[in-house]
């Protein structure tokens, strides 16, 4: 039970700070919390809510890779509807906390950002993000943050 605690608390210290004031080594150590996908709840010491996104805060590089992992760990091949990319599990959506807004704008500029390898589609009411090709998500984001 001690152990489960600790790592429930790191856990969440990952993605909530202790205090307003942060140096930069709590910054190294809990590199999360500029996502700001999970907040403290009002009046409760030991609450924390998801936030969701109604804006495009998170860098693109953060949600392209979300998007890569998750073609990937769901094996898509062909393409992939809004909807699925919005709500199901390990989706960019659901991982990053989006609204339909946010996640409409992101794959608006995915298929620029990433060359073409994918294709985002508003048309006719068929949201889809086509697939083009394979991308291998670690290599994306060590290219993006080492370039």
């Amino acid at each position: 039970e001690d152990t489960l605690k600790k790592d429930y608390n790191v856990t969440i210290g990952m993605y909530t700070p202790k205090s307003t004031k942060e140096d930069s080594e709590d910054s190294v150590q809990y590199p999360f919390w500029a996502l700001g996908l999970i907040k403290q709840a009002h009046g409760l010491k030991q609450n924390y809510q998801l936030v969701k996104r109604s804006v495009c805060d998170i860098p693109s590089s953060i949600f392209n890779y979300t998007l890569i992992e998750y073609l990937r760990l769901t094996d898509q091949n062909e393409a992939v509807t809004f909807d699925k990319l919005l709500n199901d599990a390990y989706s960019p959506g659901r991982i990053l906390q989006l609204s339909e807004h946010p996640l409409r704008i992101y794959l608006e500029n995915v298929e620029k950002e990433l060359r073409g390898t994918y294709v985002f589609d508003d048309t006719a009411g068929q949201r889809l993000l086509y697939i083009k090709g394979k991308l291998d998500g670690l290599k994306y984001l060590k290219r993006k943050i080492y370039k």
